[in-house]
């Protein structure tokens, strides 16, 4: 076993006062492996969210393709210590994400993430830009690595918005262009976009042409037609660089990044969208561990340490507790979160610069989100989980994190440069 290894806070500073971790030991429905599960813990069930779970890092034989024996090997892998992580096989994620639609839209820590699910699904796939810090969509076809059949698509929008100071719900912008599409149904064609209208019910109207283009005026029937949902799904990732290159203190980015989630919860639906219309699930990645001595760069070296990093992970916690004091509810916001798996002795040893990680551990984190996108996929459809209750400690959140952030900026900002504006 790969022990875990905290790093000691040594900054003269004072530290969250809401910092503690608060756990509740409770019963709920869980998904425990059935007997033919290949996993090596039968008595464990899946982690019930993909919050940040404490454990240790060991070894598991995985194969992504469990038809070609070749393909298996022993790989580091994440075990919390009280559930685990189903290890997705290539086919399996095509089945979950089959003809859905997600956006993620964040910095390069989300971006790695995403990039790393795409390469599992297509092992040579590329951005084609080696920066990539614009915006991308990708279709991409999902393969049956057992049968070699075409399933059908999964749509990806990533969408550069690394600060809360440029962040925007830009898949609602010109009306919701380029997010829905039309496919005819039965057929593997690529799908059509619908051009420059929402993806709504008037959308559904819209037929393509022989071109491929899209034809305002068809009068063909939509029932012949499969249509992608608008998005099911919206990540968020911000905060790395709001921590450094575009550092205007801890307060004033609390306040934005509270203001940006209230923006994406606001528009979840087009306002011509029919209100019967699930409503996307929303998630949100908090900063992962840091290593700030690692880094190759003299901000990020001063802007990241131990304690700036957790007021900006406490700023994150309180800006997503603020929800209900606008909208109700949090049903439609989750944590996606992996301090504990990156606050380690290996993955230490896994980041070239002190904040990307390499494969091994973006690998983990991936499955760590794959677990939650296709909670409903292994409960319903994998044959490999059934639903029973069972006893978990589940971490909450202070129910007072609305409250300002209660930090003197001057000692939070430490040597880090402050960005005039």
């Amino acid at each position: 076993m790969m022990t875990t290894h905290v790093q000691d806070v040594t900054e003269d500073v004072p530290l969250p006062l809401k910092r503690g971790r608060l756990f509740v030991n409770t019963t709920k429905p869980l998904l425990y492996p059935k007997a033919h599960n290949p996993t090596p813990y039968k008595d464990k069930p899946l982690c019930p969210d993909t919050r940040s779970h404490a454990g240790v890092w060991s070894f598991r034989t995985y194969n992504p393709e469990p038809a070609n024996s070749t393909f298996a090997t022993n790989i580091p892998y994440w075990e919390p210590d009280q559930c685990q992580y189903h290890p997705f096989t290539r086919t399996e994620v095509g089945q979950c994400l089959l003809d859905r639609h997600i956006i993620v839209s964040g910095d390069s820590l989300l971006r790695n993430i995403l990039t790393t699910i795409l390469r599992h699904i297509i092992p040579t796939f590329d951005w084609g830009d080696g920066l990539m810090q614009k915006d991308q969509r990708e279709i991409i076809h999902l393969l049956n690595y057992e049968t070699n059949e075409f399933m059908g698509h999964v749509a990806f929008h990533f969408l550069w918005t690394p600060s809360v100071w440029s962040f925007g719900p830009k898949w609602i912008e010109r009306g919701g262009a380029d997010v829905s599409w039309l496919r005819p149904k039965g057929s593997s064609d690529e799908p059509v976009i619908k051009g420059n209208w929402p993806g709504d019910e008037r959308g559904s109207m819209l037929a393509p042409t022989d071109d491929g283009q899209t034809d305002h005026n068809s009068s063909q029937s939509t029932s012949e037609f499969d249509q992608f949902p608008i998005f099911d799904t919206i990540a968020l990732s911000m905060g790395i660089w709001d921590m450094s290159f575009f550092n205007l203190g801890l307060n004033p980015f609390h306040f934005r990044l509270t203001g940006a989630l209230h923006d994406t919860v606001a528009n979840l639906h087009f306002k011509s969208t029919p209100t019967t219309w699930p409503r996307a699930k929303v998630y949100f990645a908090d900063l992962h561990k840091l290593h700030s001595d690692l880094c190759t760069n003299d901000v990020f070296t001063n802007c990241n340490t131990d304690v700036r990093q957790l007021w900006w992970r406490e700023a994150q916690r309180k800006s997503r507790v603020c929800l209900p004091h606008c909208f109700g509810s949090t049903d439609h916001i989750e944590v996606l979160d992996n301090y504990d798996m990156t606050n380690t002795e290996y993955a230490r040893t896994q980041t070239p610069d002190g904040i990307h990680y390499e494969q091994p551990v973006n690998f983990l984190q991936s499955m760590v989100w794959l677990n939650g996108l296709c909670h409903d996929w292994l409960r319903d459809k994998s044959g490999l989980y059934e639903e029973r209750k069972g006893p978990i400690q589940v971490e909450l959140d202070a129910k007072d994190s609305c409250l300002g952030m209660e930090a003197d900026e001057v000692a939070v900002m430490g040597r880090c440069p402050k960005m005039s504006i």
